[in-house]
């Protein structure tokens, strides 16, 4: 008679048994589910945060500069198309031919380009001398102190005799510098200098682009 009692509730035992396993099982399921999503959920922040946070422009290299420039397109080249000068004193040199002006930071009234930002530009410039009489010169200045220069004289040497000559001579000359928000960069004819140039030729130019800014934004 026990045992018939027992093996009857042995029978009744196994549902009980096997929902309760069924049970332990989906909570562990769950939480290793949900444990997952909230350790995505924790990354997902951390990264947010770390995006949130600003950069220290403040420790940032510029050149001395504290001052936080935006980003802008600066690009100019401009030419003459017939022969300046000479003068009696150094000068400004003017163009009256424009390729480009990108920015709008090259003033053709005054043959000055004005940096808008601070940043570090390129210049290239070059001039024809075709003359007897007057040798070519064309100075780079910054805020009117000279950087670097170009030159061609007008005399033709042989057998060490030198001699005025028409024939043309070329010059260039390029640089990279560093300039801040307002600096003015121009081209200095010197005294009795004599750049030639022609309306197909354009053989006296002078061209400018900023490299890249101090502060890109």
């Amino acid at each position: 008679m026990k045992e018939a009692i027992w093996e009857e509730n042995r029978g009744y035992g196994k549902p009980a048994f096997l929902i309760s396993v069924f049970l332990l099982g989906a909570c562990c399921c769950a939480f290793v589910v949900l444990g997952k999503g909230w350790l995505d959920l924790s990354q997902m922040k951390a990264m947010h945060v770390e995006l949130e946070v600003p950069p220290n422009r403040e420790q940032e290299q510029n050149y001395g500069n504290p001052v936080q420039t935006p980003y802008a397109n600066v690009a100019f080249s401009v030419a003459r198309t017939d022969p300046l000068g000479p003068f009696p004193n150094e000068t400004t040199m003017q163009w009256n031919c424009m390729y480009a002006n990108a920015g709008g930071a090259f003033d053709m009234g005054t043959g000055v380009f004005t940096a808008p930002v601070g940043g570090t530009y390129y210049f290239c410039w070059n001039g024809q001398k075709r003359s007897n009489t007057n040798d070519m010169a064309l100075y780079l200045e910054i805020n009117g102190a000279g950087q670097a220069g170009i030159y061609e004289d007008n005399w033709n040497g042989g057998g060490g005799i030198f001699t005025p000559t028409l024939n043309p001579g070329n010059a260039q000359s390029d640089m990279v510098v560093h300039l801040y928000p307002g600096d003015e960069v121009h081209l200095r004819l010197n005294d009795e200098a004599y750049p030639y140039s022609t309306s197909f030729g354009h053989y006296t130019a002078f061209t400018g682009f900023l490299l890249f800014a101090d502060f890109q934004i």
